[in-house]
């Protein structure tokens, strides 16, 4: 009799537990994507300003390289030298270190910048450049920032001025 009571109790439990639903392989990396895309902050855009003559002299910018001049704006908005390049991001001046690894550009100075926050690069159409004052080449190019997720966070056509 403890037998038969025994194994009615066996089989009322078996009823009563639950197999476990495994995923599939295509659900598991919806969820992933989900995750991921859930913990990601937005790409936030980023628009540099002028550096002006008085920012330039107050930080001492002084001296050869290059600088990204977009339509529009009669100041740079970007400077770079041989070991630093600088923006105007919310009123401060932002310093960048160049990427001496990078593609040299004319004055000692370099396609990519890397800061804290961003990183850039700044191309430049060599074949159209054209002399436009003592020791000061332009040729038409573009600037490009990046935040560190490596997502476009501004992109301009410019004017790539290098000179002494």
């Amino acid at each position: 009799m403890r037998a038969i009571v025994a194994g009615m109790a066996l089989l009322a439990l078996t009823g009563c537990v639950k197999v476990e639903e495994r995923s599939t392989p295509a659900e598991d990396a919806q969820a992933v994507a989900k995750v991921e895309r859930l913990s990601t902050p937005p790409v936030l855009p980023i628009t540099p300003q002028p550096i002006t003559f008085p920012d330039i002299e107050e930080n001492n910018l002084f001296g050869a390289g290059c600088a990204a001049l977009v339509e529009g704006v009669k100041d740079p908005i970007f400077l770079g030298s041989d070991e630093q390049g600088w923006l105007m991001l919310e009123g401060e001046i932002v310093r960048l270190s160049a990427d001496q690894s990078s593609e040299s550009l004319p004055f000692a100075a370099w396609s990519k910048y890397i800061g804290q926050e961003n990183w850039l690069t700044i191309t430049r159409d060599a074949e159209e450049e054209q002399q436009t004052g003592d020791e000061v080449w332009s040729a038409p190019g573009e600037i490009v920032i990046h935040d560190f997720a490596d997502r476009v966070v501004y992109r301009a056509r410019a004017s790539i001025e290098c000179g002494a």
